[in-house]
């Protein structure tokens, strides 16, 4: 089989995108973040609520008193509008920092003789502090609220103040009346002015460019301007159309060129063309009377008479003109004049009305350009003329409603300034208060405790948020969407440090053994339509325990019976050797740089299991890597053995597991928790996608069990393994996924 036959669809996992992963709040994952951070946020809560009860304990207490005023048609009707007015400040907000100003909070100081805890008069400041002024929702009502911890001081001070506000409240009305009423009286005759003004600018502009409706005039313009473009086109083709009888005319009359220029002068004789006329005149009235008289009426008789007599006339006329425009050899020529005299008078004065409606059509088109000429000139200026007359109108309309609004308020104020009432009226006085509104030691130990716990809950999550690394095969889900087709616990041994452990061959009942036996299950059900015969093997970053993996699934199918190759793909950092403690003097570099036979430097491992070194490491891995040798060693391999698994350098260190995973039929990503952070797998996600790998799915290695929400089936997993294995004598602990350099066979 090819090596770089491609898998179905169906049994290779698509590259996710980040739009393919959704956006939810993992609630268990913040569990879990608590659950490892629980000292602190128990410290934080305890902390916060001690506080919280200090501070409550130890406060004085503070009463409040409050009071409502009604505003009844705000003094914005005794003075002219403002920008202030037209903003976003309203008339109870101005009222209200009246209320809370100086000149009347000094008032209030002294004619209450108030003082502070040094006996000496209380400041504007020191009443403004306690002070609160607010405007009740959706209402022209203002509330006033003063805090002391005198129960009957703070309704003093509420009562009075609003008693100093509403006499100062009558007086400035009053004073306000009178400035707006002057202000008005004055300004009332220059506004007049100004509209008769814009008024006169506004006639002359109409008047000197002949405006009535500029609108309509713009429209009438084109419809104009259309149907001469159409009444040019239908007189250059009656000119056409005249032209062409003219000439077919003077065909008929059978005149020579210069008879026939002759005979066009019929058209420039007024004797000719006053004969002609009553001629036509005649003719057209004897039609309309034939339908209306019979033949012997004595107006049909009349107008027939008349008609004979103007055709003998038009004869004679035509012959003179005729004979005076030939030369002197035609006038001797008594042929011509036979000619002429039989010529009938019909054929004639065709000829004439046909020069005269060429001459006539001519005109037309000169007087259809002069006309079309004029419209359009008269079009261009027309937006301009919109514009200044927009500007006028503009001016006009400002000025018309400034005079408007100033005779408006003027009798506004003259009715204001005869009123002696002010416009806020006391609907509800304050009252001595009965209970402090604080400290409120209930509400704050519950908010003290709210707070504490959100400190707390922030506090864990931000302590587990500062470790940048995932923690739980879910949050490796949730990463990169790829199909789990093995978890392998992380579990602690008892043997020699600088022994290299391999679970499948130190612990084979171990929970760790029996993860591997179904990561190689998993494997084969993923690609039940087609067999995987080269699997690369690669990570995001280094230590994560690829090479550990490669040597355990090559074992975990050699069990099985399959004949597996173990290829020492990362020849930066070859580690394989190291597992299996073996030289690496010769292997993968040599057999692609050296042409050497694959079988001479493979090693035997265990029955149905080799394994190829990386050897010595050579100056372009890279290059080595995507040569065409390359390709040829793993189809070679691929037909020697059931399984090739490659163990590659990590995706973020080299390009080397991308060309591999190319060449391979399949990438394993072996990806390990409290390891690899969440922005390496999101690198690693892009790079997959972005080179197309052919992903099978991932293997998350070194799980750790307390970091897991279903921690007690890993639990139980190990209890299970370590019963059957409790006979080994061991010495020491180990991680499984970490091993060190192990001697060279001798």
């Amino acid at each position: 089989m090819d090596h770089q036959e491609q898998l179905p669809a169906s049994s290779v996992n698509p590259i996710p995108t980040t739009t393919d992963q959704e956006d939810y709040i993992d609630l268990q994952q913040y569990w879990m973040a608590l659950k490892r951070r629980s000292l602190s946020a128990i410290i934080v809560f305890a902390s916060t609520i001690g506080i919280t009860a200090a501070y409550s304990f130890q406060q004085e207490p503070i009463y409040q008193a409050k009071a409502k005023l009604l505003f009844q048609g705000e003094s914005q009707a005794l003075a002219l509008p403002t920008l202030e007015q037209q903003g976003n400040a309203g008339p109870l907000t101005n009222q209200s920092q009246i209320m809370q100003s100086a000149p009347m909070l000094q008032e209030v100081v002294d004619r209450l003789g108030l003082k502070n805890d040094e006996g000496e008069p209380l400041t504007p400041g020191g009443v403004r502090k306690n002070l609160n002024v607010t405007r009740l929702s959706d209402t022209e009502i203002l509330e006033i609220a003063y805090e002391h911890p005198d129960p009957e001081k703070a309704a003093t001070i509420v009562n009075e103040l609003m008693n100093v506000y509403r006499e100062n409240n009558v007086l400035n009305n009053r004073s306000e009346a009178t400035a707006a009423r002057e202000f008005i009286e004055e300004q009332l005759p220059k506004t007049e002015q100004s509209v008769q003004a814009a008024e006169e600018k506004f006639r002359e502009f109409k008047e000197e460019n002949d405006i009535i409706a500029l609108s309509q005039e713009a429209s009438s313009t084109v419809s104009i301007l259309a149907s001469l473009d159409q009444q040019l086109i239908q007189a250059q083709a009656s000119l056409d159309d005249a032209q062409t009888r003219l000439e077919k005319l003077t065909e008929q009359l059978g005149l020579p060129p210069e008879q026939a220029l002759a005979a066009g002068a019929l058209s420039q004789s007024e004797a000719v063309q006053k004969v002609l006329t009553e001629y036509q005149a005649v003719e057209q009235e004897l039609t309309l009377n034939r339908s209306r008289y019979q033949p012997e009426h004595p107006i049909i008789k009349r107008l027939e008479e008349q008609e004979a007599t103007l055709a003998n006339l038009l004869q004679e006329r035509v012959n003179a003109v005729l004979q005076e425009e030939l030369p002197s050899n035609a006038l001797a020529d008594d042929n011509f004049s036979l000619q002429l005299s039989s010529l009938k008078i019909g054929l004639v004065g065709d000829l004439v009305k046909a020069q005269i409606n060429y001459l006539a059509q001519k005109s037309r088109i000169k007087g259809l350009k002069a006309e079309k000429a004029d419209y359009q000139a008269r079009a261009k200026i027309l937006p301009k003329l919109e514009q200044r007359q927009r500007e006028l109108e503009r001016q006009l309309n400002a000025s018309q409603s400034t005079y408007q609004a100033l005779l408006k308020r003027l009798q506004e104020v003259r009715v204001a300034e005869n009123q002696n009432l002010g416009n806020a009226r006391i609907i509800e006085s304050a009252s001595m208060p009965t209970s402090p509104i604080s400290p409120r030691i209930k509400l704050n130990l519950a908010l003290g405790g709210i707070l504490g716990a959100m400190l707390g809950v922030a506090t864990a999550l931000a302590l587990d948020a500062r470790d940048r690394t995932v923690k739980t095969v879910q949050e490796v889900k949730d990463r990169l969407s790829y199909t789990v087709l093995g978890s392998i616990p992380l579990v602690k041994t008892k043997m020699d440090d600088t022994s290299s452990f391999l679970p499948l061959r130190d612990l084979p009942q171990s929970s760790a053994s029996e993860a591997f036996r179904m990561l190689q299950a998993n494997l084969k059900f993923s690609s039940v339509d087609q067999k995987m015969k080269v699997i690369v093997l690669t990570s995001s970053i280094p230590s994560e325990g690829k090479s550990t993996i490669s040597a355990n699934l090559g074992m975990a199918l050699a069990e099985l019976g399959n004949k597996v190759l173990i290829i020492d793909g990362d020849l930066r950092r070859p580690s394989q050797h190291q597992v299996w403690e073996e030289p690496n003097a010769v292997g993968l570099s040599n057999v692609l740089v050296e042409d050497k036979e694959i079988n001479s430097v493979v090693r035997e491992l265990m029955p149905n299991l080799d394994v190829l070194t990386a050897g010595a490491p050579p100056p372009n891995s890279t290059a080595l890597l995507d040569s065409q040798r390359m390709k040829d060693v793993l189809n070679q391999c691929s037909l020697d053995y059931d399984y090739v698994l490659v163990d590659t350098p990590p995706l973020a260190v080299a390009a080397d597991a991308v060309i591999l995973g190319r060449l391979g039929q399949g990438v394993l990503l072996v990806v390990r928790p409290s390891v690899v952070a969440g922005g390496n797998l999101d690198s690693t996600r892009e790079i997959l996608q972005n080179s197309g790998q052919p992903l099978l799915g991932m293997v998350v290695n070194g799980v750790i069990p307390d970091n897991e929400p279903d921690s007690y089936y890993y639990y139980y997993a190990q209890d299970y393994s370590y019963s059957l294995a409790s006979e080994k004598d061991q010495s020491s602990q180990k991680s499984i996924f970490s091993f060190g350099r192990g001697k060279s066979k001798k």
